[in-house]
């Protein structure tokens, strides 16, 4: 018979116990080494898992096939050399076709020719059946799969299997295996070209119908952009009139946000921080600051933080726990001027607690004041200070909160009696000097320290001084007790020097036994006695800038800069602790108990506690939006305050129609999502 009398070009014998998984990937393999990469596979390989159907009768059907190969390949295994199915192959085709078209694959066991009797060595062989005994007249050859008997990834492609492959396939198409290889490369090489250059064609045509796409797809960004442009700068300017006309800062800002949403136009920006300049109308929408911290003021138990913003809006912290103590309180008083140190024409904002926590003054160095009362959250307003020829250098509320003590840049004193309104003046008996601090005593009297200058002319700095003294005035009597002029070892009283004109900040301690005196060129630490006289103490360092004492005054911290330091205020000085601020040009501020330490920045005030400051802050209060640096933060703040009162139907009725078109559906669908949606 020639080659295409036959069906099949092999028979693959094999055990499925052994070789079910390498038997397809040989086939396959076979079937593929000579064939064009441009059409099917003729050639064909016998495989009975594959090829053979469920007949009844098995042996039939397997002797049929065995009759329409032209070749057998044995796939050689211990368990092959014991099957009966494929003993019956071998002995078929031995029968019938003879060793001359007969291949071994061997894929496990062993065999072992022996040279003396010109036959395989029976008692070594495991993986050929006892029907070979006597058919070979010389070693036959064989192509040893054993290693690739639990390899993964077989195929062409894998070198030492394809040459296995070639090695076996070269007798069964007839052709020299270098001959057959060869023959594989160019076919291999005549896909590659063909390959390339259909996608060579397909890619020109690719990048054409992108470039048009693209092209139509950028035009309509180009025209979709320019109406959002447009749309944003006409909303930016509805927002604005709103907001200057007084119509409503709530319907402002949500015009002034759907427009940056839209785009963030300049026009845009520029309406979001109007917005953010409406002081504190702004600050009660959002809840918090909104242009940084002036000031700010620990009770006196330290269990409270006030907060002043720039924009005249207060918060109430609540100490450890540092949340807000009831709503953002919204007062008249900012803060827009320059930090400067105590000159007149500054506004210079204090934050002042009463005693029980149950008032608290808001007062700038213009003479402008506001009362509130913390527990029902009302205002006052007090204007009977405010001068534009004069500013305040101290304030004192008593412990009831019903009474301010006022002393004024000219030393000059005053009490305001809240409750009956009435203003006092200092007794005409007292001759009272240049009054540079105020303090109330425990008892409801006022601890004034005043300074005795033997003459005054029109410059301050021209005063002549004999020393300072404190002084009691019981304000519910009248009655007055003068304590003795003490003269300071900073030359205070000897020198003849006039201090008054140079106070930067008189503090008492809570107690009011201790107070401290800080000018432009000195400083000192004094001590009260009962009999009202001044015993000065060694102070352990420079006041450079600023400072707080503890309740008793028994602790001093001081700020130098960025850094801060800790004293125990002994005979002998002790510094306890000192470290540096987390950012820089902070302001620093202590709570009386000593457990608490602020840091005011520009955006945020940082709370430390002072008996673990090595772990960082515990808390930070963001003070601020920035709409120029953060505008997405800022954005995403004011949704979360204006979202409950963003009802679909107001919204519809402030955004309009136009062309018959409810426009706020159209900007949500420009949007993708609703005006306030951060999801």
């Amino acid at each position: 018979m020639g080659e295409f009398d036959f069906k099949y070009r092999a028979f693959v014998s094999y055990s499925h116990v052994a070789d079910d998984r390498l038997a397809p990937i040989l086939q396959r393999c076979l079937q593929l080494i000579g064939k064009k990469w441009y059409r099917r596979s003729t050639v064909k390989i016998f495989l009975d898992q594959i090829s053979l159907s469920a007949a009844p009768e098995l042996w039939l059907e397997i002797e049929a096939n065995l009759a329409q190969c032209q070749f057998f390949v044995l796939m050689a295994s211990v368990q092959a050399a014991k099957s009966i199915w494929v003993r019956k192959e071998v002995q078929w085709w031995l029968q019938h076709r003879g060793i001359e078209s007969l291949f071994i694959v061997v894929t496990d066991g062993e065999i072992f020719w022996h040279p003396d009797s010109n036959d395989f060595d029976w008692e070594k062989t495991t993986s050929l059946p006892l029907d070979f005994q006597r058919c070979f007249r010389s070693e036959p050859l064989y192509v040893d799969l054993r290693w690739a008997k639990e390899k993964d990834g077989l195929s062409l492609r894998h070198v030492k299997f394809r040459d296995a492959i070639l090695t076996l396939a070269a007798p069964l198409y007839g052709r020299p295996k270098d001959e057959l290889d060869s023959e594989e490369i160019r076919q291999y090489r005549s896909f590659r070209i063909a390959a390339t250059g259909a996608a060579f064609i397909i890619g020109i045509l690719t990048l054409v119908s992108a470039y048009l796409f693209t092209h139509a797809q950028q035009e309509a960004v180009r025209a979709e952009t320019n109406w959002r442009t447009g749309e944003s700068r006409k909303l930016a300017a509805m927002s604005i009139d709103k907001l200057e006309n007084g119509k409503s800062i709530d319907d402002a800002i949500k015009i002034a946000v759907m427009a940056w949403k839209l785009e963030s136009t300049n026009e845009a920006k520029a309406a979001l921080q109007k917005i953010e300049q409406a002081s504190s109308e702004m600050a009660r929408v959002l809840g918090r600051h909104t242009r940084g911290v002036a000031a700010l003021a620990f009770s006196p138990d330290s269990s409270l933080l006030a907060t002043l913003g720039r924009d005249g809006s207060i918060l109430l912290w609540k100490s450890n726990a540092w949340v807000q103590d009831g709503n953002i309180l919204v007062g008249g008083l900012s803060n827009d001027g320059p930090q400067c140190r105590g000159l007149p024409s500054c506004k210079i904002s204090q934050l002042l607690f009463n005693e029980s926590n149950s008032r608290l003054l808001v007062w700038e160095s213009t003479g402008a004041m506001e009362l509130w009362d913390l527990r029902n959250f009302k205002r006052r307003v007090i204007s009977e200070f405010k001068r534009q020829d004069k500013s305040l250098q101290s304030v004192a509320i008593n412990a009831d909160g019903n009474l301010i003590a006022i002393v004024e840049w000219d030393g000059s004193l005053a009490v305001w009696d809240v409750e009956s309104d009435v203003l006092q003046r200092v007794p005409e008996t007292f001759d009272m000097g240049l009054v540079i601090g105020v303090n109330f005593d425990s008892d409801g009297s006022l601890l004034v320290i005043d300074e005795v200058v033997d003459e005054v002319v029109d410059e301050v700095v021209d005063r002549k001084s004999q020393g300072i003294r404190i002084s009691n005035w019981n304000i519910a009597t009248g009655k007055i007790a003068i304590g003795p002029i003490a003269t300071l070892s900073n030359g205070i009283g000897r020198r003849g020097v006039s201090i008054a004109g140079d106070i930067e900040k008189v503090s008492f301690s809570r107690n009011g036994k201790r107070i401290m005196l800080k000018g432009h060129y000195y400083d000192s630490l004094v001590e009260i006695s009962r009999n009202l006289e001044i015993n000065e103490l060694v102070l352990p360092v420079r006041i450079e800038w600023n400072f707080d004492l503890d309740s008793d005054g028994k602790l001093l911290y001081v700020q130098k800069g960025d850094d801060w330091e800790q004293w125990n205020l002994l005979a002998t000085p002790v510094i306890l602790s000192k470290g540096s601020a987390k950012d820089k040009f902070v302001k620093m501020k202590w709570s009386s108990d000593g457990r608490w330490r602020a840091e005011v920045g520009k955006e945020k005030v940082s709370l430390w506690d002072m008996n673990s400051v090595m772990a960082g802050p515990i808390q930070t209060i963001n003070a601020q939006c920035f709409f120029q640096e953060k505008q997405s933060d800022c954005i995403k703040h004011l949704c979360e305050k204006i979202l409950p009162s963003l009802e679909e139907g107001h919204l519809r009725k402030l955004f309009g129609i136009h062309n018959f078109q409810v426009m706020y559906d159209k900007y949500q669908s420009i949007i993708n999502g609703s005006l306030c949606d951060y999801r």
